[in-house]
């Protein structure tokens, strides 16, 4: 019983079970283990360590752990962790745990596992893993997966590599270029359940390694296809049969749900977590990889055709991922010439903007750095009595470092006889009995006083956060809200836009963010960013990542470079991107996609149809009055410009954010360029719904069926 109670009691019957299955038991008032219960349900953190001694709920839940007094314990959220998280701290400020609601699945299915537990009783198996057997024990191992593939075709083989990249704990989930020469440091196969062996990456072993990579039976892996595959292939290996890779699988089976190895399995094997082993037992850790990647492939394969997606699988990523790795390989020309000249324009543009912002921002905003002595060379020559502000040149001629000196109070000597302050015994005493101090035996103590220290006056940063809000507060400005927590403080580049707006003559300092935000930007992403290799071509890895399942490429993101006009200096950066000699560009993309998706989601042919001759185009001519023709469309554009220009960037911002249930709150913050005033969004959404009537109904039933 307690807040959560009526929370519980939702999951419970959304998992076909009440509470009349269970006994509630707080584990701080403890357990009454006379009712002799066979599964405990672990709620929460707290629970978890009580009754299991770990601490990790996202590593343990939906696992079967042995407990006290002879139970079982099932790991699970706690009802409130299920609840919208606003300013989380710990594990659950992380990414993976935000928007927790899409674990309540889970909730119900570790609910389910326990009480299938409770029915049927468990028998955990124990696994067997060889690890680094001898060359011809790995070979004999080998023979038995061809023996099995012969007798049954549908055989898979699982297999992962371990490289230091891997074992550092870096994330997995792209292929890097800059990995092609990576060190492959071990290898690991399973073929049956339960079972799997680990050999190092060395001549003894490649033969029977190459044996097994060049079967013609399925093989598969967990990022096989961004990570392995190209690893592997790079060096020199041939890969021949049809490979599936089911960390994919997953994703297109539960595309909001993390897609970690050691996640999945909870809900596949009887494996507990085993990721911490990475560097104590690199041999086993890559076998249970192995192991786990062929329990879940079976789980997820059966599960895909249960759910009809089978096909879906084998189109999207089996077919399509070679493919798409090829055309990334192939890579894009970079005019290295202009990509040098472009770096040099931006960095100089760069250190311009930041130049300029120190002169609007008054002396008491800009960071400071204590000094307990003087930074300067002793032997350099310094006025006196100092000035308020000091200077000194740094390295670079053009460059001057600025100090204050500062009065405090800390430790100092102190002359028991004169009560001179600073003092050192050499020089103080120096002279013998003739010093009166000397004579007086006096000597040099150390108390609390004054002291004098320096600040040395830093630049303001604009690309600091916390020094724009810092600015901010000076001025009494209003702050800008975070997004995701309305609770938190922000200073982003929409609320910066407001602030131009608003105080622009008087606070340049906002506009001259702004573009150095885009200068930032435009340098990081666009130029220093393309990393081309020696043949001078930038590459791409396309992955399946967004829940859309939509292309998501990496390393680069050539799908995303900088066109529209509010930045210049990103669509400066395209021109850097050059045709082989001999070819041209050729730029393709589907006209209004998205709007055209929603008609068919909608079951409305007039929609799919109006979208098809540009629904954009269509709100813009409603907009300005002016038939829904090319003929006038060009001829307004040509006599009107700017208006034509504003009028169909704000049509095609909020057709784009209305389709997909953006308010008008969000279109302002979202584009301020185009949506000065919330009235204006409102008013463009409502000329939208009246065209579209069934978009408002279709939007509110899909809302309706996602709370059920």
């Amino acid at each position: 019983d307690g807040p959560f109670s009526g929370h519980l009691d939702r999951v419970l019957s959304r998992a076909g079970v009440s509470r009349e299955k269970f006994d509630i038991a707080d584990i701080h008032r403890g357990i009454d283990y006379r009712s002799e219960p066979s599964v405990l349900v672990a709620m929460g953190d707290t629970a978890l360590r009580a009754l299991v001694g770990e601490t990790n709920m996202l590593r343990w839940r939906g696992r079967v752990v042995r407990g006290p007094q002879n139970t079982w314990v099932v790991p699970t959220f706690h009802p409130r962790d299920l609840m919208p998280i606003r300013g989380g701290k710990g594990d659950f400020a992380k990414a993976e745990l935000r928007n927790p609601a899409r674990f309540t699945g889970c909730v119900i299915f570790d609910i389910r596992r326990a009480l299938e537990i409770a029915s049927l009783g468990y028998e955990p198996q124990e696994p067997f893993y060889s690890c680094d057997p001898m060359p011809e024990a790995f070979s004999a191992y080998a023979d038995g997966y061809f023996d099995a593939l012969e007798r049954d075709p549908a055989v898979m083989l699982s297999w992962d590599i371990e490289t230091p990249y891997k074992l550092k704990e870096k994330d997995e989930d792209e292929f890097d270029e800059s990995l092609r020469d990576v060190v492959i440091l071990r290898i690991s196969f399973s073929y049956q359940v339960g079972t799997g062996v680990s050999v190092p990456w060395t001549p003894a072993y490649l033969p029977t390694i190459a044996r097994l990579l060049r079967s013609r039976g399925t093989h598969v892996g967990w990022n096989v296809d961004g990570f392995d595959l190209p690893l592997v292939r790079s060096q020199g290996m041939e890969v021949a049969g049809e490979v599936h890779d089911y960390m994919w699988g997953w994703h297109a089976y539960q595309s909001d749900l993390p897609m970690g190895l050691e996640f999945v399995s909870s809900f596949w094997s009887d494996i507990l977590p085993w990721k911490h082993l990475n560097n104590a037992d690199p041999a086993r850790y890559s076998a249970i990889d192995a192991d786990a990647a062929l329990r879940n492939a079976i789980g997820i394969r059966d599960a895909l055709a249960r759910a009809g997606q089978w096909e879906l699988f084998k189109r999207h990523i089996v077919s399509l991922d070679p493919v798409l790795f090829e055309a990334g390989t192939r890579g894009s020309r970079i005019d290295l010439a202009k990509q040098a000249s472009l770096r040099e324009t931006l960095s100089a543009r760069k250190s311009e903007l930041v130049e300029i912002a120190q002169g609007q921002v008054p002396e008491e905003l800009k960071p400071r750095k204590r000094y307990k002595k003087a930074p300067w060379p002793k032997d350099m020559y310094r006025p006196w009595p100092v000035q308020k502000v000091d200077w000194l040149e740094d390295d670079d001629p053009k460059k001057l470092r600025r100090f204050e000196k500062v009065e405090t109070t800390g430790k100092t000597t102190r002359c028991s006889h004169c009560a001179a302050h600073g003092v050192k015994k050499g020089t103080h005493f120096k002279g013998g009995k003739k010093n009166p101090c000397k004579a007086a035996q006096a000597v040099v103590e150390t108390i609390q006083g004054p002291v004098i220290e320096w600040d040395e006056i830093l630049p303001f940063n604009p690309n600091s956060t916390e020094q724009l809000k810092a600015y901010i507060r000076h001025f009494d400005h209003p702050m800008g809200s975070n997004k995701k927590d309305r609770e938190k403080e922000a200073a982003d580049s929409g609320h910066l836009t407001k602030l131009s707006k608003k105080y622009g003559e008087k606070h340049p300092v906002y506009g001259l963010t702004i573009e150095l935000h885009k200068v930032s930007k435009a340098l990081s992403t666009y130029v220093v960013g393309y990393r081309p290799d020696q043949n001078g071509l930038i590459h791409t890895t396309y992955t399946h990542a967004p829940s859309t399942w939509r292309l998501s490429p990496r390393n680069v993101n050539l799908q995303n470079v900088g066109k529209r006009e509010s930045n210049k200096w990103a669509k400066e950066a395209r021109s850097q991107i050059v045709p082989r000699p001999g070819h041209i560009f050729v730029q393709a993309d589907s006209s209004a996609i998205g709007a055209v998706m929603v008609g068919w989601f909608m079951g409305d042919p007039n929609y799919i149809a109006l979208a098809r001759k540009g629904v954009h185009d269509f709100l813009t001519c409603h907009e300005l009055k002016i038939p829904f023709t090319k003929e006038s469309m060009d001829g307004f554009k040509a006599e009107n410009p700017k208006l034509y220009k504003v009028t169909r960037d704000r049509c095609k911002a909020v057709v784009h954010g209305t389709n997909y249930g953006m308010g008008a709150n969000l279109m302002v913050e979202t584009h301020p360029e185009v949506f000065p005033t919330k009235a204006i969004a409102e008013e463009m959404q409502r000329k939208l719904f009246d065209a579209v009537p069934g978009l408002k109904r279709w939007q509110h039933e899909v809302r309706v069926r996602a709370h059920k």
